[in-house]
């Protein structure tokens, strides 16, 4: 009341308003990856005075610990109230699109009623003509007939022609009413639609909040009042579809989606939507670095059984009597996934639609097209078919979000996958399943390790591996082929090893020992490695 007589004295042309029901609907979202900001935006009338305008159907809890963003022009606020748990029944909506949406259900209803009672109409019309027929049947057969040839020629006749009109009239009635009843189903399709546009019109549930804003107006103004607030029931993914169209010029074609989710119980109908990858609720901070506390133990000798049940290996490098390390302490940290790094948005030059009663929602984003080479990558110390290995840059200047992408080959479906973020400029390996037509083996064709156990006390070792790549397709092959050998660091232990054909690198990815090969596999041939390796040490050292 202060407060108002304030506003009184300094303006007296101000006149006390009823309160003023605004209802705007979301017009623009942009969806985090976890929650969402939402505004509203709509005209309303307002007369110069102080007023209470009311926004009735927001969700509970929609602005969180922190009251809505609010602006209006033509008009200074005052205050805000939220109301979160309103028991205020909600008025119907007064807007145009409402009142047409209700005209157009009055008349699909009248419709129907109409029909109903051209329906109801005809069968009187049938059942009349059935009490004629009955009437008529007592007639004839009434003992108090009229005497005469002739009175009993006319009766007969008049008995006859009525009830052949009835009759008639009861067919005509059938076929009539039948032919009305095939337009129910068109009519009630049409009461259906337009009660869901009415409903699509009006709150999705009765658990509501509202907000209200005392406002002062100067003058009369139509004025643009927009709210915006932030959501936590609302996220978005990115999903991919990886199409490889292989040939003379293979390419890849990564069809990008969008998974967004929301469970606010708003209604999102045809907004202005953007999908961002910044997350509001992530740490805002570096997180502290913690001080790093050492110490040190007694060395501890690992026990022979344990040494047995850490060694799986065809042959095992030698070392030392293998210590304990020392112990390092040093304070948990917690650890963090930077998925967004700068951010980026995905923005719809066209209205969308999200259903909050539906588990997910996929949205198309844009198409990248890549130039792709394919090879068969062949590691037959873990697989027993070579694998489709598929290369491309990122020449699309964007940066593809990780996502969860379903894999095709010539437009079959052969796999899925997880894959990280790919920035642009990157260059990308990405696995499109076995090639079961591409047989690998691996024979060892001689073996001499002295003991037979897991250490052995020869100074020697030796063994022959045979390596096979059948192409049992029908085209050739391009094979990049990857095994291994033995390394050590210590001087007293001896590797040699030999292979036919040589190896195209060796460290392959600066990995010691992995080896590799690039071959060309003809179709229904076999391509074979034969790798030698000999490993001697001195008397009395094991082998481990």
């Amino acid at each position: 009341m202060r407060l108002a007589a304030l506003l009184l004295s300094v303006t007296p042309s101000f006149a006390f308003a009823d309160t003023i029901i605004a209802r705007i609907t979301p017009t623009d979202v942009t969806v985090f990856t976890q929650g969402a900001k939402v505004t509203r935006k709509g005209k309303i009338e307002l007369p110069a005075g102080l007023h209470d305008i009311v926004i009735p159907d927001l969700r509970p809890n929609a602005g969180g610990t922190q009251t809505p963003e609010v602006a209006i022009k033509g008009a200074t606020l005052i205050s805000e109230t939220w109301e979160n748990n309103n028991q205020t029944p909600l008025p119907e909506p007064n807007t145009s699109a409402y009142l047409s949406a209700k005209a157009d259900l009055t008349a699909a209803e009248n419709a129907v009623t109409a029909l109903n009672d051209q329906i109801t109409t005809t069968l009187l019309e049938k059942s009349a003509a059935a009490t004629k027929i009955e009437f008529l049947k007592s007639l004839a057969s009434s003992e108090r007939l009229p005497e005469g040839i002739d009175s009993l020629r006319d009766l007969s006749r008049m008995i006859s022609q009525e009830t052949l009109s009835a009759q008639t009239t009861i067919q005509q009635a059938e076929i009539t009413a039948r032919k009305l009843d095939e337009d129910r189903p068109d009519l009630i399709k049409a009461v259906v639609a337009a009660q869901r546009m009415v409903d699509a019109l009006l709150p999705p549930s009765n658990a509501f909040a509202r907000l209200v804003l005392t406002v002062s107006v100067p003058e009369a103004v139509t004025s643009d009042l927009e709210l915006s607030y932030v959501i936590n029931e609302a996220a978005w993914q990115p999903v991919y579809d990886l199409r490889l169209s292989t040939g003379d010029t293979p390419t890849l074609a990564v069809e990008r989606g969008a998974l967004i989710s929301q469970q606010s119980g708003e209604r999102w109908d045809n907004v202005n939507l953007t999908l961002s990858t910044i997350a509001p609720r992530e740490h805002p901070e570096p997180w502290e670095i913690s001080v790093r506390k050492l110490q040190i133990s007694e060395p501890v000798v690992l026990e022979r059984s344990a040494l047995r049940a850490t060694s799986q290996a065809d042959f095992k490098s030698t070392s030392e009597p293998v210590l304990a390390a020392p112990i390092i302490l040093e304070e948990a940290q917690s650890a963090f996934a930077d998925l967004s790094g700068t951010d980026v948005q995905y923005n719809f030059d066209f209205p969308v639609s999200v259903d909050s009663t539906q588990a997910f929602n996929r949205i198309a984003l844009e198409t990248l097209n890549f130039e792709a080479e394919i090879e068969a990558r062949a590691i037959p110390l873990n697989n027993q078919t070579a694998f489709r290995m598929v290369s491309f840059t990122n020449d699309s200047g964007e940066r593809m979000l990780p996502a969860q992408a379903n894999l095709y080959v010539d437009d079959r479906l052969i796999a899925e996958t997880q894959f990280d973020q790919i920035v642009p400029g990157a260059e990308t390996e990405i696995g499109f399943g076995p090639i079961h037509g591409l047989r690998l083996s691996r024979t060892i064709l001689d073996r001499n390790e002295g003991d037979r156990g897991i250490i052995s006390r020869s100074n020697q070792n030796t063994q022959t591996v045979r390596i096979d790549v059948e192409n049992l397709t029908d085209r050739a092959w391009p094979v990049t082929l990857i095994d291994r050998v033995p390394f050590t660091e210590q001087e007293d232990l001896n590797i040699d090893w030999s292979t036919t054909p040589r190896p195209d690198a060796t460290n392959y990815k600066d990995q010691r020992g992995i080896l590799r090969w690039d071959l060309d596999v003809a179709a229904g041939s076999t391509q074979s490695v034969t790798l030698d390796t000999t490993i001697t040490w001195p008397e009395g050292m094991e082998l481990r």
